[in-house]
């Protein structure tokens, strides 16, 4: 009987994939998925009015959630998020009118901060940096209309200054490197 059932269930399930695999045809209005052949839900969005409109999701091939946007008459608005596999948070921006606008920041897998920068327009701008996974900053930089623009640091894992460098819309003008030793100068 349970055999039976489990059967079923699998048939079924297949059956669906199958169909939403191969139709293609997103829905004027309601939820939409898609379906790896395993059966799991690959990716899960909502239309209305023929546009993307509410949460949609992606899906690793094990279930696990993989990025999530918001949707608003078919345009990125809000939070969007990627994840690693396991459960983590990979990055997280905000768009407005599907452009990047505001804080950015990438993690380690670890769930360290690797990265935190600024969009605006959908370009970088302002002050961003760069962290090694101790949180030790290991790059600070400064982007004006999306290209680098003034100065820029490089650090060490100590926190040391390894590299000046100096940009003028997005090109190297100068680099000074710094000798660092982990001793106290002697005297």
């Amino acid at each position: 009987m349970i055999r039976t059932i489990l059967l079923i269930a699998v048939i079924s399930v297949f059956s669906v994939s199958s169909f939403a695999a191969s139709s293609n045809r997103k829905p004027a209005d309601g939820p939409y998925r898609e379906y790896y052949e395993n059966g799991i839900v690959s990716r899960e969005e909502n239309y209305r009015n023929y546009v993307l409109d509410g949460t949609a999701k992606t899906f690793y091939e094990d279930g696990g959630l993989a990025s999530t946007a918001v949707y608003a008459d078919g345009k990125r608005q809000g939070e969007g998020k990627t994840f690693y596999q396991n459960g983590k948070v990979q990055t997280s921006v905000n768009f407005v009118d599907n452009e990047t606008e505001g804080r950015f920041y990438k993690y380690y897998e670890t769930g360290e901060l690797e990265r935190e920068a600024t969009f605006k327009a959908g370009r970088l701008e302002g002050p961003a940096k760069v962290l090694y996974p101790s949180g030790v900053v290991q790059k600070q930089m400064n982007y004006a209309n999306g290209v680098l623009s003034g100065s820029a640091s490089e650090f060490n894992e100590q926190g040391q200054l390894i590299a000046q460098e100096e940009y003028k819309d997005g090109n190297l003008m100068s680099r000074k490197e710094y000798d660092q030793t982990l001793e106290a100068p002697k005297k």
